[in-house]
């Protein structure tokens, strides 16, 4: 179904609310929605929640960031993957499915490639010669990833050609912005990748400004994300022995 295209009134007011440093859902300008992160039964099955309601198009995109976010900063210690020297390794995929989309989809997506890397667990082996033998979870615990690092993405509107800018754009606000910005750093401040569209031109003080708000704001994300993968351990530990 295709989105019902803004009128003329509500993009003024849009606007208008955004140079009065107002959003609609009473956030202000560098808030981020309450990020909510569940798992499923099995390890590797992350839920985030960040918004409301609404179908996306943007498959293609947001591959793409994902993989600049998740791959090309080399978190995943792939060595660890290696299981035969040449012949046999595990190969390890994301898979995003979004479900609903109110805006922000980028951040969201990110959060739960991350934290389901962090919460999946492979199948121990044992190499004698050429043989390979694969333990069942009951025959030997599974192994978690060798994670270097937790890049995260933050995303930042701006509107009047980059004269505001806004953190964790709603669905509606990115209807009216001029561009987006979008920085994945870990919590040691590392920049992993930069990804400009819209077609303003940023000045080298706004994207250090965004750089800065960005670092604030992947520590919160990380803090949330180790919290959420230890009350599951937790979780899991008492079920087992009930």
């Amino acid at each position: 179904m295709r989105e019902t295209p803004l009128s003329n009134c509500e993009r003024q007011f849009l606007l208008t609310a955004i140079k009065e440093k107002k959003r609609l859902d009473g956030r202000q300008t560098y808030d981020y929605r309450n990020i909510k992160i569940t798992f499923g039964t099995q390890y590797g099955c992350c839920i985030v929640d960040l918004g409301k309601t609404r179908q996306s198009e943007l498959l293609v995109k947001l591959n793409r960031q994902l993989e600049r976010c998740l791959r090309n900063s080399k978190c995943i210690d792939t060595e660890s993957l290696c299981v035969v020297s040449g012949a046999k390794v595990w190969q390890v995929r994301v898979d995003v499915h979004v479900l609903n989309h109110d805006g922000n989809i980028m951040d969201a997506s990110s959060i739960a490639a991350i934290t389901a890397l962090c919460h999946f667990r492979r199948p121990d082996v044992c190499v004698q010669g050429e043989e390979v033998t694969v333990f069942t979870p009951e025959e030997r615990d599974p192994v978690p990833l060798s994670i270097y690092h937790m890049p995260i993405c933050v995303s930042f509107s701006f509107f009047e050609q980059g004269t505001y800018l806004l953190v964790d754009p709603c669905e509606r606000e990115e209807r009216v912005m001029d561009g987006l910005l979008v920085i994945a750093m870990n919590k040691h401040r590392e920049m992993c990748s930069v990804q400009s569209s819209g077609g303003i031109m940023l000045l080298k003080e706004q994207v250090l400004r965004c750089s800065k708000i960005a670092s604030v704001k992947v520590a919160e994300v990380t803090e949330l994300i180790n919290k959420a993968l230890e009350n599951d351990k937790k979780a899991r530990y008492v079920f087992e022995f009930l």
